[in-house]
């Protein structure tokens, strides 16, 4: 489970030209910053919340409520700001301001890096949070939570600099998955299980001539006809595999990327029996294959970022339309037929994401 509220460390306290009450604050085992109180010393323990996370409707959090509020979540958003030329990524509480949450007591006994998450009833913004299906989306397709690179802060560490990686836009979506597993063909939500047949079924039902049958009542099925999906994976031996992509279009979370249609971008070839990520290149093979587009792709190149603000600025661009890009996903080439394994806290595969300040703020 993602940490959304944890314990840290104050590492500096950066003072704001002309402001004599905030300042400039960064952490010593996360790479986020945030504008907060002035009094505030490094290596003072305090509690960070991360930008896309709820807090409860609580009278702890009351204070929020004025910049915070948000109907559409019942809870308090926690978001991104610019002031000052600086971006505020998330935010900063100490323990007396949410004294009734955390006894002074208690509060001596919590270490750097302790999860607040729970306790808190902290929870995370998530745009497929609404049930579209009962049914769990089963343990053989995994979740695509790309780790974010500020929680990572090995990442500049002398080892990694000159590692083969690959490079690829981040695509602002709905995350969309697609199995075929003993015989049966499965369609999922990053949350939810939404079809499950027989192969021979789903060949017959999800075919091209029945994508505007579907469109009005799933864009996931939808997507499954348009692109011939469950004969494709058969056809290009992707049994036994998970196929994992973002699908973005005009009826999809606003369609940030201008797409005239809803189209599918595939990123993860998972293989069920090995529990372990195809390479790119094996991405790139069934795509063209299946004719059926990846995410976009921007190079292959070695690590050699050494700072979290060169990252943020590797992560700046626009889509096509000119809007800003999400971000980008950065992740280690691996052997040629898998992707590297991952190192503490990324999931799946030696992989993190970068998410681009101005889309963050538009």
């Amino acid at each position: 489970m993602r940490r959304l509220a944890s314990v840290q460390i104050i590492k500096s306290v950066e003072p704001i030209p002309g402001k004599d009450r905030i300042a400039y604050i960064s952490f010593r085992n996360v790479a986020w910053r945030v504008i907060g109180e002035k009094r505030l010393q490094a290596g003072d323990k305090v509690i960070y919340v991360e930008y896309d996370s709820i807090l409860p409707e609580i009278p702890s959090f009351e204070f929020l409520r004025k910049r915070c509020w948000s109907a559409r979540w019942q809870g308090f958003k926690i978001g991104c700001m610019k002031m000052f030329n600086l971006v505020s990524y998330g935010l900063l509480l100490t323990r007396e301001s949410i004294h009734d949450l955390i006894p002074a007591e208690a509060w001596e006994n919590y270490q750097e890096g302790d999860d607040l998450t729970e306790l808190l009833h902290v929870r995370k913004v998530d745009e497929d949070e609404v049930a579209i299906s009962t049914k769990a989306r089963p343990p053989f397709i995994p979740k695509t939570d790309e780790t974010r690179a500020e929680v990572l802060p090995f990442l500049f560490d002398e080892q990694w600099q000159g590692l083969p990686v690959y490079c690829t836009v981040k695509v602002d979506g709905q995350n969309a998955n697609f199995s075929l597993y003993n015989g049966r063909f499965q369609i999922a939500s990053r949350n939810s299980l939404l079809y499950d047949e027989e192969l021979t079924k789903a060949k017959e039902e999800l075919t091209p001539d029945n994508t505007l049958r579907f469109r009005p009542m799933s864009i996931f099925h939808a997507m499954a006809c348009k692109y011939d999906i469950p004969r494709k994976m058969e056809a290009y031996g992707l049994v036994n595999c998970v196929m994992q992509c973002e699908q973005a279009g005009p009826d999809i979370q606003g369609n940030k990327m201008g797409l005239a249609d809803n189209e599918l971008f595939i990123f993860n070839l998972f293989d069920i029996a090995e529990q372990r990520y195809r390479s790119w290149q094996a991405v790139e093979q069934f795509s063209q294959n299946a004719a059926i587009p990846t995410v976009p792709f921007i190079e292959k190149t070695r690590f050699h970022w050494k700072t979290i603000d060169e990252l943020y600025e590797y992560s700046r661009g626009t889509y096509p339309n000119g809007h800003a890009r999400e971000g980008v996903v950065i992740r280690a080439i691996g052997d040629g037929q898998y992707l590297t394994a991952p190192e503490e806290n990324m999931h799946g595969c030696w992989s993190f994401k970068i998410i681009n300040s101005d889309y963050i703020l538009s």
